[in-house]
């Protein structure tokens, strides 16, 4: 889990937004194609089970944020 934590906070840049006109904007997702090359330039091998893990991650941090809107 340790490389999924060090890669998902390299991808903090990568979070995709959509606007809600008048409430603001809010996080879809990682921009998954941004996380190959982040591994690759962490020198982390991007494995199914890493892949996974950074999904996980990505899907706690969306409820977080979404409960506080």
């Amino acid at each position: 889990m340790r490389d999924a934590v060090g890669l998902f906070m390299a991808l903090q840049t990568q979070w995709k937004w959509i606007g809600a006109g008048m409430a603001g904007a809010f996080r879809s997702g990682i921009d998954y194609p941004a996380i190959a090359p982040t591994a690759a330039a962490l020198d982390v091998k991007l494995t199914a089970d890493l892949f996974n893990d950074i999904r996980l991650l990505e899907r706690e941090s969306l409820r977080v944020w979404n409960a506080r809107r």
